[in-house]
């Protein structure tokens, strides 16, 4: 039986540490960041996202530092989940905006009214 993955560090998650990485990390970074925000920003909702397939690479590091900045930014954590594993997001399912429906029938009763008094003559 595998033994599980090391949890994710809590210092991972903090502004500082991707912010250092960005000055630091090269295009390489810089690039494959994009993505994962880009990917995250268009993510439909009541979708997941893990990054497990990253576990052993450098680039688990880059998408959960990635995702965290995203949380902060923009108010996405009303939004967004970060599950307990800490390399899973998930988008809330939000119900649609309610517009209210037009009713191209109805017809103020002042317009009537002043129709009715051109017809009449008053």
């Amino acid at each position: 039986m595998p033994s599980p993955p090391p949890p994710i560090p809590d210092e991972w998650l903090t502004p500082q540490g991707f912010h250092r990485l960005y000055r630091e990390g090269g295009e390489t970074f810089r690039t494959f960041a994009q993505q994962v925000y880009d990917y995250l920003e268009t993510m439909h909702p009541g979708r997941s996202v893990t990054f497990r397939r990253y576990q052993g690479s450098p680039k688990l590091e880059w998408c959960v530092r990635t995702a965290a900045i995203f949380l902060l930014a923009a108010d996405h954590w009303r939004q967004y989940d970060l599950m307990d594993d800490r390399i899973t997001i998930r988008r809330h399912r939000t119900p649609p905006a309610r517009t209210p429906p037009t009713n191209t029938h109805y017809r103020p009763t002042a317009t009537i009214s002043q129709a009715t008094r051109r017809m009449y003559g008053k």
